[in-house]
């Protein structure tokens, strides 16, 4: 029960990180009413990022829960 909450804990931490990366380039997108002109690798970089520490937040959840 312990993974599946871990699992649980990850994914809101990954879905509260994307909304702080994509909320300031979308307000940024929306006021100069021109599009940011991301690079391909740079896009998928920055995703990779948000997944890896949305990893990380729930392997430190996990972790501290077995530890108690």
């Amino acid at each position: 029960m312990q993974i599946f909450w871990a699992v649980v804990v990850g994914s809101v931490a990954h879905f509260i990180i994307s909304f702080i990366v994509s909320f300031p380039l979308g307000f940024i997108e929306g006021v100069t009413k021109s599009p940011l002109n991301i690079p391909v690798w740079l896009g998928l970089t920055i995703s990779q990022l948000e997944v890896a520490a949305a990893i990380a937040i729930a392997v430190y959840w996990y972790g501290r829960r077995r530890a108690a």
